[in-house]
């Protein structure tokens, strides 16, 4: 298989849904992580660990000035490649499908997954980051109600981060190219895909309902 990280680089770069994000990358000997600079704290990773396991990452990273740095994996997926005489496959998958090609395995088991999982859940992602007072210990949830936040708090929890919010026009260009590719536009549908609260839903659909009318006209 070719350099991964030349895999990832030129895949990311034709993932069309991509764009808005604006995402930069830092390279490591083993590693190469993205990031968007509307929302630094949430990072893309993609590993080496050796000749045949690969992992990719979603991870919520921060500097706070009383515990340092805050990092708890969001998304994590592991692949170890294996060949026989049926061609390429995933040591660790249950379904054991083949592949005619290490890249194209790389491709379906590590990077196309992981950028599905960070445009459908993190454009507009609620989540709680605690850190344990004495030990330093940390892990990120997803929001709890005012009565477990509290047993949290009395067992020495505490919350350091709340929510990672976009704007319409930052969510607008994947939510256009969802709606086009949707046999039926639904706020319901978006606010699930998305994770989006009604309203927001509903002026997205208003805007991309526009676009398409306006396309479709255009087309006859």
């Amino acid at each position: 298989m070719q350099d991964f990280k030349s895999i990832v680089l030129e895949y990311i770069g034709k993932y069309p849904r991509l764009e808005f994000v604006e995402l930069e990358f830092d390279w490591q000997d083993n590693a190469i992580t993205f990031f968007s600079p509307k929302s630094k704290e949430i990072i893309m990773s993609f590993i080496q660990h050796s000749e045949t396991h690969f992992e990719s990452l979603i991870g919520f990273e921060f500097e706070d000035e009383k515990y340092g740095k805050c990092f708890d994996t969001i998304v994590d997926l592991d692949c170890d490649f294996a060949q026989d005489e049926n061609g390429v496959y995933c040591k660790l998958s249950d379904h054991n499908e083949y592949y005619p090609s290490y890249e194209e395995l790389y491709i379906a088991h590590q990077i196309k997954p992981l950028l599905d999982e960070y445009l459908t859940h993190f454009m507009h992602a609620d989540f709680e980051f605690w850190v344990k007072k004495d030990s330093g210990s940390q892990f990120i949830s997803l929001p709890q109600k005012d009565v477990i936040q509290a047993k949290r708090r009395e067992k020495g929890w505490e919350l350091l981060r709340g929510a990672v919010h976009y704007t319409d026009d930052e969510l607008f260009p994947v939510v256009l190219e969802f709606c086009r590719e949707s046999e039926v536009i639904s706020i319901s549908r978006t606010q699930r895909k998305f994770y989006l609260a009604f309203n927001q839903a509903a002026r997205l659909i208003d805007r991309a309902k526009e676009i398409l009318a306006k396309e479709s006209e255009s087309n006859l």
